[in-house]
């Protein structure tokens, strides 16, 4: 039976070699058959052999370009090394080629890389700015000057801010774009100092991550203290009346939105303290003034005041970092 089954594997792999059109790829393949065969299960080995030839087929298309780390990851990335686990290990036992851990790793960041380059539209702007960037920092990566994993850390705020500019892909990004991605992510304001780069020296946008009272965001903030100035004369306090307070006040007094600030106030742990409450969510510390008390004379709002409201005094320090 087994020689039975030894001939049938040999028969087969004569068989599929004939699929290959070059001397060298036949040649190839027909060492590795019968190195298989020696080392290898023939029931298992019999089955997998069509996939097996397709390794080689696949090689044999780069005509004479020795088989090479490089040329095996080229064709086949790292993932798709995993099928074809025989062949490889027979090239690194017969010498003709390795492939180093090392290798993979750095191959597996460059498809992670590329994946967030194809999530933006084909033929958009976005996709165009994410292709150009990506390209340059390749060139980086090829001459030393970069690693692959810095190469994926600068795409992925690259695609944040394309995406909060237009989720179509077709505008480029303004400063307000990048102020609402520091909004709700400042830990990103370094990783995106790259892409901005890229930005001004390809095509003159001239984006700042310094935070700055730009002019929307002066008149965001002006509207916040109308508000929390309107609330604060409301002579009938309601059951929702401290809920809207502390969202208003957390927005405005710490500058971020509200959406932040009922996300903060519903995860952190809030805690009374003389003038207000101290809240405690991810790594800061919070101060939000409680309002004042109802009194007879309403507050005036003042007409060309970016800030009119202003709280009840406390000791300094409204934001702690740990």
């Amino acid at each position: 039976m087994a020689c039975y089954r030894r001939a049938r594997c040999e028969a087969e792999a004569l068989q599929l070699g004939e699929l290959l059109s070059t001397q060298r790829a036949r040649a190839a393949f027909a060492e590795f058959s019968a190195w298989a065969v020696a080392e290898t299960e023939h029931v298992r080995l019999v089955k997998a052999l069509a996939l097996h030839v397709e390794f080689f087929l696949a090689l044999e298309a780069h005509g004479d370009e020795p088989w090479s780390e490089g040329l095996l990851l080229r064709t086949f990335n790292a993932s798709g090394l995993s099928l074809y686990k025989l062949p490889v290990r027979w090239l690194r036992e017969s010498g003709l080629a390795e492939i180093s851990l090392e290798a993979k790793i750095d191959n597996a960041e460059r498809g992670r890389s590329i994946a967030l380059v194809e999530l933006t539209a084909p033929n958009t702007l976005a996709r165009q700015l994410m292709q150009a960037f990506f390209d340059e920092l390749d060139v980086k990566v090829k001459a030393g000057l970069l690693k692959r994993r810095s190469v994926r850390m600068a795409l992925r705020p690259a695609l944040t801010l394309l995406q909060t500019a237009d989720p179509h892909g077709q505008l480029m990004p303004e400063q307000d774009s990048l102020d609402k991605l520091l909004e709700h992510a400042p830990g990103q304001r370094n990783a995106v100092s790259t892409f901005l780069g890229f930005l001004k020296a390809k095509h003159g946008v001239k984006l700042s991550t310094k935070e700055s009272s730009a002019k929307p965001n002066t008149v965001r903030r002006r509207l916040l203290g109308e508000q929390l100035a309107a609330l604060a004369k409301e002579p009938l306090r309601s059951a929702e009346f401290d809920q809207r307070w502390k969202v208003l006040a957390m927005a405005y007094f710490q500058k971020m939105t509200q959406a932040r600030a009922k996300f903060l106030l519903k995860n952190g742990e809030l805690e009374p303290q003389d003038g207000g409450y101290e809240l405690r969510a991810e790594t800061d510390v919070f101060w939000i003034p409680a309002p004042p008390a109802i009194r007879s004379d309403a507050i005036d709002l003042p007409r060309d005041s970016a800030s009119p409201y202003e709280p009840p005094r406390r000791p300094p320090q409204p934001v702690l970092r740990r």
